[in-house]
């Protein structure tokens, strides 16, 4: 039988905006989603304790002076 998947994506602000909160929205194996929000490093510990794991990353650069850079973090774990 093939894995499942359930996909977590994690947004962190970054440069000028540091400090912020960041975001998680997990997406379930049957299409629900739910988001979550917290200081990066212990949102990203407890993701990690919950089974996660980073499939890749990526980096955007904000445009404009009222432009926000942030990390984008997919992460993946096996449906229950």
């Amino acid at each position: 039988m093939p894995i499942v998947w359930e996909y977590c994506e994690v947004e962190n602000p970054i440069g000028f905006v540091a400090g912020r909160i960041a975001s998680a929205r997990i997406f379930k194996a049957d299409g629900s989603h739910r988001t979550v929000d917290g200081e990066f490093g212990q949102l990203v510990a407890r993701l990690g304790q919950d089974g996660w794991e980073i499939a890749t990353a990526a980096m955007h650069n904000g445009l404009g002076s009222a432009g926000q850079h942030a990390v984008t973090y997919l992460l993946k774990r096996p449906a229950p």
